[in-house]
């Protein structure tokens, strides 16, 4: 388990951090007398909003993005940003990151990159971070996909 703490996005251990830090607030910040904590319901980015977020998501694909960078983008909370991204998509803004390196990533694959340059390339914490994050999105390791859809290329030449 520790091994996997280290390679955790800093997207993903920021919107955790986050929503501890709410549901603590919620739960434990309440006084006899007082009403309850409320946060305002998250509503869908603007379609002009959610473009700005995806096209800094993929100018900054090889970056380590941080849920607040990410915030900071479209001038809105860390928190109040995961929950209208959620809202906007049906997922966190660490599985939208992840999903768009896995598919930057496939692409790159049919053009030969080597897999270890790879990982680096888009923004993976090493390797093997890469290779399990590419199965769980894929259904194979990186070298799989390669032997499984390079042959085909090469005998149509």
């Amino acid at each position: 388990m520790p091994e996997e703490t280290a390679t955790l996005s800093a997207i993903y251990v920021e919107t955790l951090a986050k929503a501890l830090v709410a549901h603590l607030l919620k739960q434990y910040c309440q006084h006899p007398g007082r009403t309850p904590v409320t946060f305002p319901p998250a509503e869908p980015f603007s379609a002009t909003t959610l473009r700005h977020v995806m096209e800094y998501i993929q100018e900054y694909l090889d970056h380590s993005l941080t849920l607040t960078e990410l915030a900071d983008a479209v001038g809105m909370s860390p928190y109040h940003f995961a929950r209208c991204f959620k809202h906007s998509t049906g997922i966190s803004p660490h599985q939208y990151t992840l999903r768009e390196r896995i598919e930057c990533a496939r692409a790159l694959l049919l053009q030969e990159e080597p897999i270890i340059e790879l990982a680096t390339r888009l923004g993976f914490a090493e390797q093997s971070h890469f290779t399990r994050s590419f199965k769980q999105f894929v259904g194979m390791t990186p070298g799989a996909f390669v032997r499984q859809h390079r042959k085909p290329l090469l005998s149509r030449k």
